[in-house]
């Protein structure tokens, strides 16, 4: 876990001209739509690779100019409505499941666990296929437990022969992954 440590964040806090400069800049990139209560804000800058807005505060000569720091944007959406720094160990989640939104009402703070099970829950969570690391189709998984289940074939020979690891084959046989298959 991160530890608190004098940062940005804390400058910010500290400084109410930095403060008011930062929210005036930060808020030029978000897209408050007609209807804002319930309609997401969405982050007009950049966004990363998994489509999150990224503030970057030496790009306007805020603070730090040295410093090539970047901020989530709903982190720092949250932390203005806060009025400070994230407790420590607290993320922000989105309660609307789109990653540029900085709405109030849409963000709230929690733990990477709660973060987690949220995504389970509505089903966001990269499975089986979906997921952009895996080797492996449904049909091999199925492949794999048949040809296991027959017997006369080990673990680690099925492994090979499909090119991932012995404990990925463990887990898949056991289902502890690929659960819906």
């Amino acid at each position: 876990m991160r530890q608190h440590c004098f940062s940005f964040t804390d400058a910010l806090f500290a400084d109410e001209e930095l403060r008011a400069r930062l929210t005036e800049a930060f808020w030029m990139n978000v897209d408050v739509p007609a209807n804002p209560d319930e309609e997401c804000w969405l982050w007009t800058g950049g966004l990363s690779k998994l489509g999150y807005g990224v503030f970057f505060p030496h790009k306007i000569r805020l603070a730090f100019p040295t410093l090539k720091l970047s901020y989530r944007a709903n982190r720092l959406a949250a932390m203005l409505a806060l009025g400070k720094p994230l407790p420590v160990g607290l993320i922000v989640r989105h309660s609307c499941d789109n990653p540029p939104c900085c709405s109030f009402k849409h963000l709230i703070l929690g733990t990477d666990q709660q973060n987690s099970d949220d995504m389970k829950e509505r089903k966001r969570a990269l499975y089986g296929e979906r997921n952009h690391a895996t080797h492996l189709t449904t049909d091999d998984v199925r492949s794999i437990r048949a040809t296991y289940a027959v017997g006369g074939v080990s673990m680690p020979q099925l492994a090979r022969q499909f090119g991932v690891t012995y404990n990925a084959v463990f887990m898949m046989i056991h289902n502890h992954t690929w659960k819906g298959v």
